[in-house]
Parts: C-alpha cells; structure tokens; sequence
C-alpha cells in the first residue's frame, strides 16, 4: 500500500529588503526549515520530554511549553504572511494579549504596558484542499477577511475587560471572505506570544484518513516537511513546502489529541 504523501500549506514569508544570511539566495532544498531564514527566526513548538531537543533544535528564545501546538516564526511586527496554496478560512478570532506583547511573560504581574496598540493577537484557522487543519495567530488585528477588527467599537478595550472584548467576527461585521488563493495576502505578523520580540506563529493538524489512522493529529511543521528556497524577480525570499512521503514518529506531536 502506497504511503501517504502529505502536501501541506504552511506560510510563505516575503522579505523584501533584507540582508542575506547563511542561506543562499540560490534555489536550494532544505530537510527541514532553517533555523534562519533571511532574518526570519524559527523557534520551538515545545518542550516535550519525549520530543526534547528534537522540537527546540533552532535554539529559540523560549523553550515552549507542554502543549505548544504552533511554531514560532520572529519577524518583525507588519511583516506580511501569505498563504501556500488554496485555502478556506472557517474560523477567525482577535483578543487582547498585552499580558504577553512583544514577548512578555505570561503572567499578570509582568503585564507590559508599553505595549505597542492593538494588542495584535488575531487567530486565523484555514482548512486546504486535503482537509488538513493550518492555524496562524499572534497576527495583527488589522485583517483583509475581517475588516472590522480593529476599528470602531470593535478595537481591543484595555486588559483584563474580557465583557466588553470584541474577538468574533460577528461582532465586528462579519468575514467579508472566505476562499483564499496560493500567494495571497492573509495577514501581518503582531507582536505577542510567549516567545522574546514581535513574531507569529502557525500549525497544522493532519486530519483524519481512514487509510491511515496514524497519520494525523498536530505536527511539528519544520520536522515533517521538506522546505524550498526559491528567489524570485522581485529579490523577493520564498520558503515553501514541498512533498514528503509519510511521518516518522518524530515529527508528530501525538500526545496532543484534540
């Protein structure tokens, strides 16, 4: 029985302008995504002792925590993230994270208040053409699918008034687009999360396949997938997933189920 081949949309960062780093401008293929990349950082997806310095190889500035799903990706806040291939946007949400802007602790006590406004952390959940699950968060509140975040009465109020947070798109006038096409703008990267500076971060979920029960739940995307640098015209950076046949037990995050 063939195995099954996994074509999976993760991100596709444009870095015009940047200085060039030890990846080669030249079209290369890389086993798993660089640990650099044209000054975007990866950073890690947890620390699981099962996984351990398997999922933090990138040496990032937060070690994670247990249940960690998404991937961190640090660029600098308004950096543009388009999506890989054609996707369906099915859920959309925004809150305020100022307890964690710009790399914050997560702890009240060391809530930043100097936090650059909104407190960006927009949370787009996307479903490709396989049924595979890509979520990408910690993204400014200004959005091309959910124009109304952001704006209006639908800014993000100041923290901890979750009665009056606006974080659906029902509230702040609905998505005003659904389908999205591979190359097209899905967001700009904010400056939440975790992890120390502005970033976002992503994950994919591998949904089920009755020919293969074990191949699915959340991977760790720099680990499973095969990744191109391609230049383009425009002195523009791609990295894009490629093909790649099966997980090996490595790369899944199987103590994470639903």
């Amino acid at each position: 029985m063939n195995r099954l081949v996994l074509i999976l949309p993760v991100l596709l960062l444009i870095l015009s302008g940047c200085q060039t780093t030890t990846i080669s401008d030249a079209y290369t293929t890389f086993k798993g995504i660089p640990c650099y990349f044209h000054n975007a950082r990866i950073g890690a997806i947890n620390r699981n002792a099962t996984l351990g310095s398997l999922a933090n190889h990138c040496r990032p500035t937060h070690r994670g925590y247990k249940t960690k799903r998404g991937q961190t990706v640090t660029v600098e806040r308004g950096t543009p993230v388009y999506a890989v291939a054609d996707m369906t946007l099915i859920n959309a949400l925004n809150r305020s994270a100022g307890k964690r802007c710009k790399g914050s602790v997560h702890s009240q006590r060391l809530y930043d208040t100097s936090c650059k406004e909104p407190f960006d952390d927009l949370e787009l959940e996307f479903k490709d053409e396989l049924g595979n699950f890509v979520m990408f968060y910690h993204l400014m509140s200004d959005n091309p699918f959910v124009p109304g975040f952001g704006k209006g009465e639908c800014t993000i109020p100041e923290m901890w008034r979750q009665d009056k947070w606006k974080r659906y798109p029902y509230n702040c006038g609905g998505i005003v687009k659904r389908k999205v096409n591979k190359g097209e703008l899905i967001g700009w990267s904010g400056a939440t999360g975790m992890g120390k500076g502005e970033h976002f971060a992503f994950a994919i979920k591998v949904m089920n396949h009755p020919d293969f029960p074990n191949e699915q739940g959340w991977i760790i995307p720099s680990n499973a997938l095969t990744w191109e640098n391609i230049p383009s015209e425009n002195n523009e950076i791609y990295l894009l997933p490629l093909k790649k046949q099966s997980l090996s037990k490595k790369d899944r995050l199987n103590f994470i189920t639903n």
